[in-house]
């Protein structure tokens, strides 16, 4: 069990640590609760640094990008972040908010953390900018030449959940060798961090920090099936057996980002405006898309991969591995810490009326049931893009007060 260290003087940091330290598994703060939480060591300066990785898988060459923040002075020399974004952005999701201010990866940093933030392969432009209209957008699987559309579309077949992994854990190794990690995935990036420990060789993963992050694709397809929710694709519906249906890219829309997916937060928590002023603001940064694999991938329809698989004689297996449950061992040397959203539409809201029954608090019961101990913090009046929202900066916060307290344990001996 951690302990609350003498010298935290920030009234709310001991409220929310001694909850820590207690069975109960799901958190609610207050909201004057959540905005007391100050920061927890002191801030620092920090580079950012550009990097690149060139990896083959399933036939093709795929380059990888990243940025490295590395502060001036490190809070925990030899421990280290790694941030997941989630579907239709990329790693400048965690650099700033759509109005300039610092994002989650920026935030750890200024507290003494080394953090690593990839984007998924083809979701990083040449040269940093998208410059194609929204609608127009392919991605950029190679940064150095320029694809044609038939070997683009062959690679939307091909661009499985492995060559993310493959990709991503090459860049973390690459940059971080032999750091201690926390791991977090926003979104689609949630089982991503969950599994990034099978493919690393001189990092070790050794916490789980959440935000609307849901947890392994198995557990929840398992939610799903609990919740009698039918895999309903976004792609649009061809007739079987057309392969050209299977690389329909899925475009972000303000409908769909306001109307569907309830992603808009309240506008006392949004200064930049409204989701109309987002998307103008990050326009030429944000890829606004999504590849039909990734989303497939996500939902874990069995199905519709085993279709990809027929399309390209690839082994099943890279297709549908990461739906299997995760390494058992893993899960009982790590603890995972969930915050959630109180207005998270798909994480949250949606289910049953039991926490339980929710797709962020069934993934947390697991977690609690088989890995040494998990918590789900529930934020108020943020929904699942609160990571871009006023106050933003709690959100690590929280999980930095937790690391400090002891939570994820003796970090002297991890």
């Amino acid at each position: 069990m951690s302990t609350v260290p003498q010298t935290i003087a920030n009234s709310a940091a001991k409220r929310y640590i001694a909850r820590l330290n207690e069975n109960e598994l799901f958190i609610h703060l207050d909201w004057g609760s959540f905005l007391g939480i100050d920061a927890p060591y002191p801030n620092t300066g920090f580079q950012r640094k550009e990097v690149t990785a060139r990896f083959r898988r399933n036939g093709y060459d795929w380059d990888m990008h990243g940025t490295l923040y590395t502060p001036d002075a490190e809070a925990l020399p030899g421990y280290s972040m790694v941030l997941i974004h989630g579907g239709g952005v990329n790693e400048l999701d965690f650099f700033s908010t759509p109005d300039k201010r610092p994002g989650l990866a920026a935030v750890l940093a200024s507290q003494g953390f080394q953090v690593l933030t990839p984007s998924y392969p083809g979701l990083w432009p040449a040269g940093g900018k998208w410059t194609a209209p929204v609608t127009q957008r392919k991605p950029f699987y190679l940064l150095d030449r320029q694809l044609d559309d038939a070997q683009i579309d062959d690679r939307l077949l091909k661009a499985t959940y492995q060559v993310y992994m493959h990709g991503i854990s090459l860049l973390v190794e690459q940059c971080l060798a032999g750091q201690k990690l926390f791991a977090h995935g926003h979104s689609t990036g949630g089982p991503m961090a969950v599994d990034l420990h099978e493919y690393l060789t001189t990092t070790k993963v050794v916490g789980i920090l959440g935000w609307g992050s849901g947890g392994p694709d198995g557990w929840i397809l398992q939610w799903r099936q609990a919740n009698e929710m039918p895999l309903a694709s976004i792609e649009p519906s061809r007739s079987p057996g057309n392969p050209s249906a299977l690389t329909d890219i899925s475009y972000r829309t303000v409908k769909g980002y306001r109307d569907s997916a309830g992603y808009e937060d309240l506008p006392e928590l949004t200064p930049w405006g409204r989701m109309e002023q987002r998307f103008e603001l990050v326009r030429d940064t944000t890829p606004m898309f999504n590849p039909p694999l990734q989303n497939v991938s996500h939902l874990g329809d069995i199905e519709r991969l085993k279709k990809y698989q027929l399309a390209t004689g690839l082994p099943l297996e890279e297709y549908v591995a990461h739906v299997k449950e995760p390494d058992p061992a893993f899960l009982r040397r790590i603890k995972a810490l969930l915050l959630v959203g109180e207005n998270d539409k798909s994480h949250w809201t949606a289910g049953g009326k039991l926490p339980e029954q929710r797709q962020d608090g069934f993934v947390a019961k697991l977690y609690a049931e088989k890995s040494k101990g998990a918590h789900l913090v529930v934020v108020p009046k943020f929904t699942h893009m609160g990571h871009w929202a006023l106050h933003n900066e709690k959100i690590a916060y929280l999980w930095l007060w937790a690391i400090r307290s002891g939570y994820f344990g003796d970090l002297g001996s991890l």
